[in-house]
């Protein structure tokens, strides 16, 4: 079966006071139970300004665990930030701390109508306590409160590699719909219809997550997982967001 798909898309979410009501209930669950004992763990969240400072200590963090990741696309967060000699977006920071410790970072790029997450990276858990909320998770929160805040409608999480599994991992696709994201094509090439690529379920020797290339507007609604019969449970979670995006299953068996 051939699968109309873009090479990448972006995502975004609007803001609100509550920011949980876009997660999954667990997610939710986890959220509310770490803001309970924060101030108990002594975990603090600064966001500030983006500054020299916050790049020396986050870059080699950001190149050690984002470079583990298959297929990393690492990026020089100077030149891309307060290096840039004609920035279109104001720079935020965000710090996510437990006594005093960094656990991981973000920097956000700021315009008149949203926040987005350019660059991120935090440890998987929490050195002491056993907080449900991951820092990555507690770090999401964090930046949609200072999004409404600072009275922005939306937040957008970046821009990816379609094909999941082979150029992205399928684990940051569910992630990002378990947090209330909606997939859509680039903003900056919606009036030209960016090319139109064709993905054949038959030729795949992985498993797969297609974003379907949409037929009208620019929300990308539907998905097909290509994957084995034995595998499909690992991946039961992403059917759990039929709101955001509807996907099919195609097996290789």
């Amino acid at each position: 079966m051939e699968i109309p798909y873009a090479a990448k898309q972006i995502w975004r979410k609007p803001t609100s006071e509550y920011p949980e009501l876009f997660y999954s209930k667990k997610n939710a669950k986890r959220i509310r139970s770490t803001l309970a004992r924060a101030d108990e763990l002594n975990v603090v969240c600064e966001f500030t300004p983006l500054s020299a400072d916050f790049l020396d200590w986050f870059s080699p963090m950001y190149v050690d665990l984002i470079g583990k990741k298959k297929n990393a696309n690492l990026h020089d967060l100077y030149t891309k930030t307060l290096g840039s000699s004609n920035p279109t977006y104001d720079f935020w920071s965000l710090t996510v701390m437990m006594n005093n410790h960094r656990l991981g970072g973000a920097i956000i790029f700021a315009n008149a109508e949203r926040l987005m997450i350019a660059y991120r990276a935090f440890l998987p858990k929490w050195p002491e306590g056993s907080l449900q909320a991951s820092p990555s998770l507690y770090a999401e929160y964090m930046i949609a409160k200072n999004a409404f805040m600072l009275n922005k409608q939306q937040i957008s999480h970046g821009k990816d590699r379609n094909l999941f599994g082979q150029n992205s991992s399928i684990g940051q696709l569910i992630y990002k719909l378990s947090v209330g994201y909606i997939p859509q094509l680039p903003v900056a090439t919606v009036a030209d219809r960016i090319e139109m690529l064709t993905f054949e379920t038959s030729a795949a020797t992985e498993d797969t997550v297609v974003l379907h290339y949409p037929s009208t507007g620019d929300k990308i609604t539907e998905a097909t997982l290509v994957t084995s019969r034995l595998n499909e449970e690992k991946y039961s979670q992403l059917l759990h967001y039929p709101e955001l995006l509807k996907v099919a299953v195609v097996y290789r068996d």
